[in-house]
């Protein structure tokens, strides 16, 4: 249902993907929805990077995030969040 109720799916993954987070990339590719897939394990930055561009070429109005639970991925959620603040962190806007 999260992919049917978004423009687009963001996935973000460490490893092979499975279970839930692979049916996911599986309906996004059936119903023809805008997705990505980033594997964590690589640089912060470059992650942050690859999405901002994907970002910018979808624009999305509802985006969906998905990705392994922390059960089966310990210590995941750091990971993604290191990586979302860097995609935010230069689209804030600042005081001149």
């Amino acid at each position: 249902m999260n992919v049917a109720d978004s423009d687009a799916t963001l996935v973000l993954n460490c490893g092979a993907l499975d279970g839930g987070t692979a049916k996911t990339v599986t309906i996004a590719q059936r119903t023809g929805k805008p997705h990505l897939v980033v594997d964590l394990d690589g640089d912060v930055d470059s992650s942050a990077a690859a999405i901002r561009l994907w970002l910018v070429q979808t624009r999305p109005e509802v985006l969906n995030i998905a990705g392994p639970r922390e059960s089966k991925r310990p210590s995941v959620g750091a990971i993604e969040r290191r990586v979302l603040d860097a995609v935010v962190s230069p689209l804030q806007l600042r005081d001149p």
